[in-house]
């Protein structure tokens, strides 16, 4: 069994959609300035909190008469979600596991699945990703990522032996990165070969969130 955080439009698919995160640094992109995101008020950061927890609940498809009153720990990176969720799940007397920014649980069986379910809700409420992560990406971090794709991230790529895509123009990337998805190096990638490379070259770039 395997969770992941809110996707990247959805969680970081609000954010950051179509990416699969991991835990490793990339290069900051060169000849971009650094990126400003948006400037989040207290009940906007609230609200996204609240819509992942939300978005969590729905995931562990279970009565809302179960739903416990959980208190959040803290908040964490995207970096951090994974092994968060997973130690939290271990401390519970779950076997997880994290890895490609997802987490697993290992040995569940059909009579394990509401309490398994029910320990991920409660896990992923108490160690929610910063809302920072969840909102929509400026201009400037589109243009801090189109930079980082159409340089460093291609070129890795290249030289790992993939042939990725001609890319659009920059003004054509942002102008439809929510609007019809991103173009992104790793679309000629093979979804089996994502999780070795991803370490090699990884899809997001130091930096985006300052």
């Amino acid at each position: 069994m395997r969770i992941r955080p809110l996707p990247i439009a959805a969680a970081i698919a609000i954010a950051v959609s179509g990416l699969l995160l991991s835990g490793c640094s990339a290069p900051t992109p060169a000849r971009t300035p650094s990126p400003k995101p948006a400037a989040l008020s207290e009940s906007a950061a609230d609200q996204l909190t609240a819509a992942a927890i939300e978005d969590a609940w729905v995931r562990a498809a279970l009565p809302d008469d179960k739903r416990p009153d959980v208190e959040l720990v803290r908040l964490v990176s995207l970096q951090e979600w994974p092994e968060a969720v997973a130690q939290c799940l271990r401390d519970a007397g779950w076997n997880a596991t994290s890895e490609d920014g997802g987490v697993g649980l290992v040995g569940v069986t059909e009579a394990q699945r509401e309490p398994s379910a029910l320990a991920q809700y409660t896990c992923e409420a108490q160690y929610p990703v910063d809302p920072k992560y969840l909102s929509q990406l400026t201009d400037s971090q589109l243009e801090y990522l189109y930079v980082y794709y159409t340089t460093t991230l291609r070129d890795c790529l290249i030289d790992a032996g993939y042939t990725p895509s001609d890319p659009p123009s920059r003004e054509k990337f942002i102008e439809s990165y929510y609007r019809t998805g991103a173009w992104s190096p790793y679309s000629e990638v093979p979804v089996t070969a994502v999780a070795d490379l991803d370490e090699k070259c990884p899809q997001v770039p130091e930096g985006l969130w300052g």
